[in-house]
């Protein structure tokens, strides 16, 4: 097992990252939409993919919102 984990950085991508095998994201939406986050980690983690996707899809227009118009320090 290795000693590292990879983390996403876009809420955008969380959906797609996780996939790929990220463990788990360091955005900024996390303190926007922290009960969104949680919910689509622990979906994922459970294999509900479906529902994992349908919670990514609330958070990609929040993401672009807000990093679109403030930039990722936002």
């Amino acid at each position: 097992m290795p000693q590292w984990a990879v983390l996403a950085g876009s809420a955008s991508l969380l959906f797609a990252a996780l996939e790929l095998g990220c463990q788990e994201a360091s955005s900024a939406w996390r303190a926007f939409a922290p009960r969104l986050c949680v919910q689509l980690l622990r979906e994922f983690e459970q294999g509900h993919r479906a529902a994992a996707g349908q919670i990514q899809e609330q958070l990609t227009p929040l993401d672009k919102e807000i990093v679109g118009k403030l930039g990722p320090p936002a």
